[in-house]
């Protein structure tokens, strides 16, 4: 699955506007991203897996 920066901000944005922890967290179990439990974390960890691709 290949997502541009913008798209791939956004379902990150869409997903934590829905507080979808669950999703959040596999979304960064998916690309490899080891980080945080907090929605926080996993909202920044997600981010900078997206800026680093």
């Amino acid at each position: 699955m290949c997502l541009t920066l913008g798209e791939c901000h956004e379902e990150i944005d869409y997903l934590h506007r829905r507080l979808d922890l669950p999703a959040l967290n596999r979304w960064n179990r998916n690309f490899r991203v080891s980080q945080a439990k907090s929605k926080f974390g996993s909202m920044h960890t997600a981010r900078q897996w997206c800026d680093d691709m």
